[in-house]
């Protein structure tokens, strides 16, 4: 089974990984997390390979 990038073994794990994530990339790059920050889901499949 392939897993999309970011799934973890639980829900409060995943977002707990994450929060930490943004968090982190935050102070690095100025914004601050916030729980009702939107977020944005995207899927790609692969169409032509070489």
């Amino acid at each position: 089974m392939c897993k999309r990038g970011g799934e973890d073994d639980t829900l409060e794990s995943w977002r707990a990984g994450h929060i930490n994530f943004f968090r982190e990339e935050g102070n690095k790059l100025g914004y601050e997390f916030r729980n009702d920050m939107p977020v944005i889901f995207e899927d790609f499949e692969v169409v032509y390979q070489v």
